[in-house]
């Protein structure tokens, strides 16, 4: 995943999530349709849904376009359910302008 973005760029965010099972003692794919993204500065710009690629597969995607802002931005997940150890993941990217006279003054 790319550190740098550029203002109002299309992101793909993909993460693969596994969830430990007890009868079959193996990690398997985790199938619920509860976790969301954050795309935040201070406050978050996007909450969206990761959503599964195929039943029985780990990886979770998210589709969004980086705000008309530069700055520093994190993408956060904080997924907090009864029988279920947290998951808190936070990745800081930067957003920047595709041409320096676009900055403001």
């Amino acid at each position: 995943m790319p550190s740098e973005y550029c203002i109002k760029a299309e992101i793909v965010y993909s993460v693969d999530l596994y969830a430990w099972d007890r009868k079959a003692c193996k990690w398997t794919a985790f199938d619920n349709a509860e976790a969301q993204l954050e795309f935040t500065m201070l406050d978050p710009y996007y909450r969206v849904p990761l959503v599964q690629t195929a039943r029985g597969n780990p990886t979770y995607t998210a589709e969004l376009r980086a705000p008309d802002r530069f700055g520093v931005f994190q993408f956060k997940i904080n997924y907090t359910r009864k029988g279920y150890t947290s998951l808190d993941v936070a990745t800081k990217v930067t957003a920047y302008a595709k041409n320096p006279s676009y900055r403001c003054r």
